[in-house]
């Protein structure tokens, strides 16, 4: 005989937890945003960043076991530029981090 547990509510976030931004929102002009978050073990991580249309505005990475791929937690910095290195423009955008099989959306705003 099997037994199947089942599970009620959502899904658990097991590699990727803690997810948040400072500041947010934030000027671009004077400095950039810190995303933090808490990895349950050494994990490839990366951070996307979409405006509110789907455009694919930056990515950044960090490798398991290194600064921002390890075990507790962990910081990676955006400084509010495009992948050309253009400053964005003042709005809402969405980060898509990803690491230790998990997804988070979160939302982070820029000022100027």
């Amino acid at each position: 005989t099997t037994v199947t547990k089942l599970q009620v509510g959502a899904l658990p976030k097991d590699g990727l937890s803690g997810v948040s931004n400072y500041p947010n929102p934030f000027d671009s002009r004077k400095g950039g945003t810190k995303f933090n978050y808490t990895l349950s073990a050494d994990s490839d991580v990366t951070i996307k960043i979409f405006n509110l249309f789907g455009g694919k505005v930056a990515e950044f990475k960090a490798a398991a076991g290194g600064a921002g791929g390890q075990a507790g937690s962990n910081d990676l910095p955006w400084d509010g530029t495009d992948s050309a290195g253009r400053r964005v423009a003042k709005g809402m955008y969405l980060a898509v981090i990803e690491a230790g099989g998990a997804k988070v959306v979160h939302k982070v705003g820029v000022i100027h």
